[in-house]
């Protein structure tokens, strides 16, 4: 049950928790007919309900508790409000892992929902006011508490939270429906072998071998649209999204210089797998929004190796893979790891896979910052001093998506806003784009598009030509409206300044 909209609906679940400490405040305040605390579960209801109705196919709603802090559907909620805070700390007092809230859920249900937390310390059964519609005897409840006591148990009916709820990645392929189910495919070999490798099952490898050459077809038959597929903003699920970025743009660099299907077919599953040791690294790290502590940095460095013990295991693995997975991060200076032996000798296909990975890191959004344009990227990359020795394979990147891939969404020195429909055929700083709104920022409906190749032949004076990326950082944003000029992401300020943390954190 994929989310319509994994970002927007973190927004409202992050909404729907401070509502409901609001109201969880409010009930040990003041009665359950008083004005402030009937308002609060008014706020509380209505986000519940929003959520139901944009996602369909979500039968329930779920949160437990970590630390210091919620998780909704698997995935931590960052920056909890004080009334978050203070009902996080109070279901920790009652000894309560988290709650469930069905579909069928009744605003007539929150005081119960509430009156069951509070039940562990003894506090007196809640008043329901007459004619209002109990749950409690025979009735069967549309919510669920769950105690710590059930933690485990819970935990492992409910492990694919994570990785169900990321998001649907083909639903970036509107013009591409007969590559779109086969690539649907690829996606679902990918999720069930990350869902095996976590319950410890016998992985049928020839599903993924599939997978890994419908991946070069789609390549084959049309690339642009799967580069717009590979740079979409998802806010990123670290185990699902960004292992499939790299497996795309990966296979796309790599198919400019190799030929031969079956190697194509074997870097393609080498990038696929490369992140798989992240499936063994807690979310609480993957998802910390602050700074990694050193001992968080030091338990993320080991996917590398846990990466490569996990493929070992799987029988008829390629080589390719264990040491892509093993050796992505090793580069020179600063930041470099795990401690390879001094005569380790590190392949083409993972210096590839890892200027791939810390471009996809940098351009895609994370809990702790936004994402860059793909212009700031490569720049930010050919200052590197850990990639200067991998120029070669950042240019041939450049030269496969551009400083503008499909899907972004341009500013023009015209005044004009558009978005890119392809790749320059010559020139991959002039692509072909479709005009989405005028000089005076009125949206045009009809389809009018502009070959800047073209363009450039023209005088200067005449000329149309890009001057900026617009970046969406929210996805309700209507690129039309969107500042020119945001400011910069102070988030990014340590990322940037140190290949250290670049290749650590981002990788």
């Amino acid at each position: 049950m994929p989310l319509t909209d994994h970002r927007k609906t973190l927004k409202r679940a992050t909404k729907l928790i401070d509502s409901i400490g609001k109201s969880f405040q409010g009930m040990r305040v003041y009665s359950v007919f008083h004005p402030r605390f009937i308002e609060s579960v008014e706020k509380a209801f209505h986000q519940i309900r929003s959520i139901f109705s944009e996602e369909e196919s979500l039968k329930n709603i779920t949160f437990t508790s970590s630390e210091d802090h919620f998780v909704f559907m698997g995935i931590p909620l960052s920056s909890p409000s004080p009334s978050a805070k203070k009902l996080h700390r109070a279901m920790k007092d009652f000894h309560l892992y988290g709650f469930q809230i069905l579909r069928g859920f009744q605003e007539t249900e929150i005081s119960e929902l509430f009156e069951s937390i509070l039940k562990p310390v003894g506090v007196d059964s809640l008043e329901i006011s007459e004619g209002s519609e109990s749950t409690q005897g025979d009735v069967e409840k549309n919510y669920k508490i769950i105690t710590l006591d059930e933690k485990a148990a819970f935990d492992a009916e409910n492990t694919e939270y994570v990785f169900k709820d990321a998001g649907n990645p083909t639903d970036s392929l509107p013009h591409l429906e007969i590559s779109k189910n086969k690539f649907s495919s690829f996606f679902n070999s990918y999720k069930n072998l990350l869902q095996n490798i976590e319950s410890g099952k016998v992985i049928d490898f020839k599903e993924l071998q599939s997978a890994s050459s419908q991946v070069v077809e789609l390549f084959q038959k049309n690339r642009d649209p799967a580069s717009k597929l590979s740079t979409k903003k998802y806010f990123d699920d670290f185990t699902f999204h960004h292992s499939l970025n790299v497996c795309l743009l990966t296979t796309a660099t790599a198919s400019s210089i190799v030929k031969d299907e079956e190697v194509l077919r074997l870097i393609s599953m080498a990038a696929l797998l490369h992140d798989i040791g992240k499936s063994h690294i807690p979310a609480e790290i993957l998802y910390k929004k602050e700074p990694l502590t050193a001992k968080e940095l030091k338990c993320l460095k080991t996917h590398p190796e846990i990466g490569a013990e996990i493929l070992l295991s799987l029988k008829g693995i390629p080589p390719l893979c264990v040491t892509t997975a093993y050796s992505h991060h090793i580069h020179e200076g600063e930041g470099s790891y795990p401690n390879a032996p001094d005569n380790y000798k590190l392949g083409w296909v993972a210096e590839l896979v890892s200027v791939v990975d810390i471009y996809e890191a940098l351009t895609a959004f994370r809990p702790y910052k936004k994402g860059l344009s793909s212009k700031q990227a490569f720049e930010i990359m050919l200052k590197m001093p850990g990639l200067k020795e991998r120029h070669p394979f950042i240019k041939l990147l450049y030269q496969t998506i551009g400083p503008f891939p499909v899907g972004t969404i341009v500013a023009l020195n015209s005044g004009e806003r558009a978005e890119v429909v392809q790749k320059g055929r010559r020139n991959v700083g002039c692509p072909k784009i479709k005009l989405i709104s005028d000089s005076s920022q009125n949206k045009i409906t009809e389809k009018v598009e502009l070959d800047l190749e073209l363009e450039f032949k023209k005088d200067e004076k005449d000329r149309k030509q890009i001057i900026q990326t617009i970046l969406l950082n929210d996805p309700d944003d209507d690129p039309v409206y969107v500042d020119l000029n945001p400011q910069f992401d102070n988030s990014m300020k340590e990322i940037v300044q140190s290949d250290k943390v670049l290749m650590a954190h981002e990788g």
